[in-house]
């Protein structure tokens, strides 16, 4: 299986060396080689995983609108047609692999390390299509990343899984604005909470008696999953320790060096914020 790891450093690597400049999707790129490197990621690591998942039913021949001709430069266009690239957590690519409202059932477990290649893929992409590429910024050549841009990338565009807090400061020392301290709890630390947890912690389910049940709605579960986690020692949260399998009926949700839990770690140590 490929290592979520793997492909997180992938997408750093790219994100550190293209910086960002400004363009919508459908215009010229200004340096067509970053773009071709999320290319080459999505031909490496991400087509062959809807190919041997998706192909039997999603063939060529497909009725449906996601219909895989094994052409990767091809595919990878079907397959951003699926996604939400302002919230890569919430494409229907996702949901649809999931199991949400497909006809062929699951197709990716949320826990799974193909659905985190998957994903990461969507949020390296994400910073490409709406942050654009400037193979300059930020690199030796001397160019700097406007700072228009700074926040528009997603919280761990650009860094590998267990950097830590984004370190809130501009070139001048400034400060950012808190929007731009950490991850958003509605859309991005909910829905993969939903997507892992709701199975057992949920009314009914095997841990829905215990301190975690999810109800589904943001501002309710903020309010029981805020209760599980120590701003202070974001590692020693129970919703993180319980996340990693200590303790734990159901054992390990989330890989210590996985994207799912950098993700939920980085919310915690930037206050848990609603």
């Amino acid at each position: 299986m490929r290592s979520r790891g793997r492909s997180a450093a992938m997408f750093a690597c790219a994100a550190l060396a293209c910086g960002c400049g400004g363009f919508e999707r459908g215009e010229a790129s200004p340096d067509a080689g970053c773009e071709a490197a999320i290319d080459a990621m999505f031909a490496a690591e991400v087509h062959p995983i809807l190919l041997d998942r998706c192909s039997a039913c999603h063939g060529a021949s497909s009725a449906t609108a996601f219909a895989l001709s094994g052409d990767a430069a091809s595919d990878r266009d079907v397959a951003l047609a699926f996604a939400d690239l302002a919230a890569p957590e919430r494409s229907p690519l996702l949901a649809k692999a999931r199991g949400d409202g497909h006809g062929g059932g699951e197709a990716l477990s949320a826990s799974s390390p193909d659905y985190a290649t998957v994903l990461a893929w969507l949020r390296g992409d994400a910073q490409v299509q709406l942050a654009g590429c400037d193979m300059d910024a930020g690199t030796g050549g001397g160019g700097t990343v406007p700072d228009a841009t700074v926040d528009a990338a997603p919280p761990d565009a650009g860094r590998e899984p267990d950097a830590g807090p984004v370190d809130a400061t501009v070139e001048d020392g400034g400060p950012l604005p808190d929007a731009a301290t950490g991850p958003d709890f509605e859309t991005e630390v909910h829905p993969l909470l939903l997507s892992v947890c709701v199975p057992c912690h949920a009314a009914g389910g095997g841990g829905g008696q215990t301190r975690l049940s999810l109800t589904g709605d943001a501002a309710d579960d903020y309010a029981t999953v805020v209760a599980l986690v120590d701003v202070d020692d974001a590692q020693q949260s129970l919703l993180l320790t319980k996340a990693r399998g200590v303790a734990h009926a159901a054992g390990e949700r989330f890989a210590t060096d996985s994207i799912e839990y950098a993700l939920l770690a980085e919310w915690i140590e930037a206050g848990a914020l609603p």
